[in-house]
């Protein structure tokens, strides 16, 4: 007579679905995942190159300090934001796309 494998591999494995689906579901991976994927765009994101013709504008933290007299502290408002796509239309922009969480009304 043979003896039936342990159950134990199959609770452990619903096990571990189990918990990351209750992990998935709380603040707790709102607050790990963008980390998490501002590492993977890193990572993948460094072999890109940009085609020819288009013009990434990114914004960093000093840029933020030197424009905060004139659009006030980040983030700013959709008149502020509005005003950058005018003058980036202004000075030839055939497109402009933004990439923003705007939450607040």
């Amino acid at each position: 007579m043979t003896t039936p494998a342990p159950a134990r591999p199959w609770w452990l494995l619903a096990g571990t679905l189990l918990l990351a689906a209750l992990l998935w579901a709380t603040p707790l991976n709102e607050r790990w995942s963008r980390p998490l994927l501002d590492v993977q765009l890193r990572l993948l994101g460094a072999a890109q190159t940009t085609p020819a013709g288009v013009l990434v504008l990114d914004i960093d933290d000093a840029s933020l300090s030197a424009l905060a007299p004139r659009f006030g502290p980040w983030p700013w408002g959709r008149d502020a934001q509005a005003l950058l796509v005018e003058q980036l239309r202004g000075l030839g922009a055939r497109a402009v796309a933004l990439n923003l969480l705007l939450v607040d009304p």
